[in-house]
């Protein structure tokens, strides 16, 4: 486990995982983001799709799942990747915090890493209280620990007590 800052960050190879979820067009833009992460890491590793009300707020169900690779890629970079991912596909900024979404993607975990900067928590927070961030974590990364808990994520998983309906989707890609 380290503290950090974001100047503080080397940028050696380490295991990253994120968040994906999409309410609107949700098949065409849940597909376009995993692509566009494709080219970037071709070696992606990407859970089942789910799908889940929306928390919060009410709206359009959400698909949702995560994806993990291998990088170097400065955490600064990745976020801006994600932004820009985000953007392409018709993320606006202006949005209530609690709205639907176009296109999400959250950085969830960066290796070990265990701080806050600009915005930016990790590992987030979500992990442990959102079964559509949990259960497809587990789904790929069940023996992988989480940095600040100490915990498998399919412990996590199996303990997990949100009560929050999730299901798993038939998608094609």
């Amino acid at each position: 486990m380290s503290v950090w800052s974001l100047s503080e960050v080397s940028v050696s190879e380490r295991r990253i995982y994120l968040g994906i979820g999409s309410s609107e067009n949700r098949y065409d833009n849940i597909r376009a983001g995993v692509d566009d992460l494709r080219m970037a890491f071709p070696n992606l590793l990407v859970s089942s799709v789910y799908e889940t009300e929306a928390i919060g707020f009410k709206g359009d169900p959400f698909f949702n799942l995560v994806v993990g690779f291998d990088s170097a890629i400065g955490l600064r970079e990745l976020f801006v990747m994600g932004r820009a991912i985000e953007e392409a596909h018709g993320r606006r900024r202006h949005s209530p915090k609690c709205s639907g979404r176009m296109l999400d993607i959250d950085i969830l975990t960066y290796g070990d890493v265990v701080g806050e900067e600009a915005n930016i928590t990790l590992p987030r927070p979500e992990i442990v209280a959102n079964a559509y961030v949990l259960c497809p974590l587990a789904e790929i990364a069940g023996d992988e620990i989480h940095p600040a808990l100490g915990l498998s994520y399919g412990q996590l998983w199996s303990d997990f007590a949100g009560g929050q309906g999730i299901q798993k989707v038939d998608f094609a890609w």
